[in-house]
Order: C-alpha cells, then structure tokens, then sequence
C-alpha cells in the first residue's frame, strides 16, 4: 500500500512558497539571523519511492540531507540538522504522507515534529508542526523520477 501512495510524489521538487515558517523557526529555536536566512532559503526535494522504503534528499545552498523510511512503520533512527538522534516513522493517512519525528532539537528541548506531504492541484503541500505551530512549504515538481 505504502509505495502505491509513495510513487505519486516521486519526483524533484522546488520550493514555490512558504507560509509561518518564521514562527516555526522560531519554536525550533533558531535565531534572528538564521530565521531569516531560513525564509529566503531555497530549497530542494527529491522523493524516491523503493521497493520496501522511501528514499528522500533535501537540499539547500548550505545542507544537504538524504534519509529512508521503511514503509512497513518501524522506526528509523536518523541524524537531525543540529546533529541529534531522531526517532522517525512513515505512514499513510488516505492519499497523504506522514512523518513523525521525535527528539528534534528545539531551543534547549527536544520535541515531535508531524510533517504531513499532501498533493493539492498537482504541488507538493508539506505542513510542517511542532506543538501548536504549523508552517507550510509549497513544492513545484520539476521533473518526474524515472522508473
């Protein structure tokens, strides 16, 4: 089930717009000049649905960062941006992507992050939330993968 989901965000993304990631970076702790830097930022995606995984990259002027989450639901351990263990699962919610990691680094504590993918007309929606602050990334496709 999960890769007949997966294989309809396969593909390179680039960020279009961006709604309260200022306020999201700002639960994560970040500080004034990194926020800013963070909004004007572009960022990349690319979504590779495997076999029994999905493979995902991001990419930015300053980071790259590259993971794979089983489809099955087990948790993965994975590195976050400031070099934390994260606990992270996949799953599915209908037609939408949700991953759920736990132990991000935000201020002096670490919390949960939701990020749920949604296709909205043909964009790649990711709604970003951590406690009660929630920031949307909007993704143009620029090219398909292929298979």
């Amino acid at each position: 089930m999960g890769k007949d989901i997966a294989e309809k965000y396969a593909g390179k993304w680039r960020q279009e717009s961006v709604e309260n990631l200022k306020e999201l970076n700002k639960k994560l702790g970040l500080p004034k000049v990194a926020r800013k830097i963070a909004k004007n930022m572009e960022v990349k995606f690319e979504i590779i649905p495997e076999e029994s995984s999905l493979k995902f990259k991001m990419k930015t002027k300053i980071i790259t960062k590259k993971s794979s989450l089983p489809y099955s639901g087990e948790v993965f351990e994975d590195e976050g941006m400031n070099g934390e263990k994260i606990q992270s699962t996949l799953s599915f919610d209908g037609e939408d992507m949700i991953i759920v990691g736990k132990g991000i680094k935000a201020g002096d504590s670490l919390k949960e992050m939701k990020t749920v993918f949604k296709l909205i007309d043909g964009k790649l929606h990711l709604e970003q939330t951590i406690d009660d602050v929630t920031a949307t990334r909007i993704m143009k496709r620029k090219e398909e993968v292929s298979k």
